[in-house]
């Protein structure tokens, strides 16, 4: 059996997509995947080596945002997201010399749709908001 194992991308957004079906509004909780995962994983997996491994993040960011926190949770996420990158193409605009500042918006915002859970995501995310906020 290999050291690690990683949920596909079609697998995990499955289960997600399942369990945001089952708790839409507020979701499953935070460090709750490997619950989410243990009733929804496909039946197929039963009948490998891999049925008794219990994953604890789906594959990607942003999935754990919805699964853990609902489609209120990952709407006011994404609506923040937004309001960052608002205020950043502000920001551009008036001082056209920060092109990398929108570079490394893009890279973070990217990272979280491949990448699974991260607080080095968050924490990048974090050090962008302080820049912004002393500019505007």
């Amino acid at each position: 059996m290999p050291s690690e194992t990683l949920l596909t991308h079609s697998a995990s957004l499955d289960i997600s997509l399942n369990s945001i079906l089952q708790k839409p509004f507020f979701g499953w909780g935070f460090n709750n995947f490997d619950i989410v995962y243990s009733l929804n994983k496909p039946q197929a997996v039963n009948l490998t080596d891999l049925y008794a491994i219990d994953f604890a993040a789906p594959r990607t960011f942003f999935e754990e945002i919805f699964v853990s926190s609902g489609i209120i949770g990952g709407v006011l996420f994404l609506g923040i997201l937004v309001l960052i990158g608002y205020y950043i193409f502000r920001i551009f605009r008036e001082l056209p010399d920060f092109r990398w500042l929108i570079t490394f918006y893009l890279m973070i915002v990217l990272a979280g749709f491949l990448v699974p859970f991260s607080s080095i995501l968050l924490f990048l995310l974090f050090l962008l908001v302080i820049f912004l906020l002393r500019f505007c």
